[in-house]
C-alpha cells in the first residue's frame, strides 16, 4: 500500500497541523511549495494522494491538478484541490 502523500502549498506555515497529524498516523508527507517542484517530484514517484493549495506561485492549483489528471501516469492519484472560490470548485469536481 503507498501511504505517501504529497502536499503543494506556498502556506507552509497554515498547513504545519496537517502534515503533523498525517505524519502521526504513518503516513509519509513531503510538502512542496509550487507547481513545477511537484510535476518534478511525480516525475520520480507516484504517491497515493495529493495535496494542492489553488494559490501557487507558479501557476494555479486548478491547472496543476488539470496536468495531473491528464497523464496516464497520475490520472488515477486522488487529488485534493484546496480552493475557496466557487466556480475553481466546479472545475476541480469536473476534472476527477
Amino acid at each position: 500500500m503507498n501511504e505517501k502523500v504529497l502536499i503543494t502549498s506556498k502556506r507552509s506555515a497554515e498547513i504545519s497541523n496537517l502534515v503533523q497529524g498525517l505524519k502521526s498516523i504513518g503516513i509519509q508527507v513531503r510538502l512542496l511549495t509550487d507547481g513545477r517542484m511537484t510535476l518534478e517530484r511525480l516525475d520520480e514517484q507516484c504517491p497515493a494522494a495529493i495535496i494542492i493549495d489553488n494559490e501557487l506561485p507558479d501557476r494555479s492549483g486548478l491547472d496543476l491538478c488539470r496536468i495531473i489528471k491528464t497523464e496516464e501516469r497520475t490520472r488515477s492519484v486522488f487529488v485534493l484541490l484546496l480552493v475557496n472560490d466557487l466556480t475553481y470548485q466546479r472545475e476541480g469536481f469536473e476534472l476527477a
